[in-house]
């Protein structure tokens, strides 16, 4: 059996089959050499360094965090105090932030803090869903010694899957031991990645 072209040339059934499926194979050649989706990143950072950095870091009740000029600071010049709680109590040094990411199944967040203790204390590193005040990722470390200042560390909350892109970031102290003076934190860093 043939049929005619546009040329007006009779093209048998065979040669028409031969070309679909080269034509099909060419193009999942083609098709499987490129990615289906591009991996995207996103991050914020925030160093201490703006000029409203205390209205944007606050303390457990809304007030206005301390954030100072220190030649200590991890980088460059300014990094927030939290001072200590009574002891049996808590305090903490916390932002509201907007994730750079895109909500979908392929989405995951990692956060990290400097913290750099001035005696033992125990810490919450936290990141909160705001419309109800539960944890969407927490890690408790301990940190420093009774002598006092010891060098920034920096803490890795576990990375999650986003649900929500408005969080709350909060480093908090708990377990206040008797020589605990406080903390200084600096250089926050978000990171997301989706598909």
């Amino acid at each position: 059996m043939s049929t005619v072209n546009k040329l007006g040339i009779a093209a048998p059934l065979r040669w028409r089959r031969i070309a679909a499926v080269a034509g099909a194979s060419l193009a999942l050649v083609l098709g499987a050499g490129a990615p289906a989706h591009a991996a995207s990143t996103g991050t914020l950072s925030d160093n201490f360094e703006a000029s409203d950095a205390n209205s944007v870091w606050t303390m457990e009740h809304g007030d206005s965090a301390f954030v100072e000029y220190s030649s200590t600071a991890h980088s460059p010049f300014h990094e927030a105090y939290g001072p200590w709680a009574p002891q049996g109590g808590w305090s903490s040094v916390g932002r509201s932030i907007y994730l750079p990411v895109v909500l979908n199944s392929t989405s995951r967040c990692s956060v990290s803090i400097w913290i750099r203790p001035l005696g033992v204390t125990k810490f919450n590193v936290e990141v909160i869903n705001p419309s109800d005040w539960t944890y969407i990722s927490l890690k408790t470390v301990t940190l420093g010694t009774p002598s006092g200042y010891q060098p920034y560390q920096q803490i890795y909350v576990p990375t999650w899957i986003p649900r929500t892109r408005d969080v709350v970031f909060r480093v908090s102290q708990i377990d206040i031991g008797t020589d605990t003076v406080g903390a200084l934190i600096d250089d926050l860093k978000v990171t997301c990645n989706w598909i």
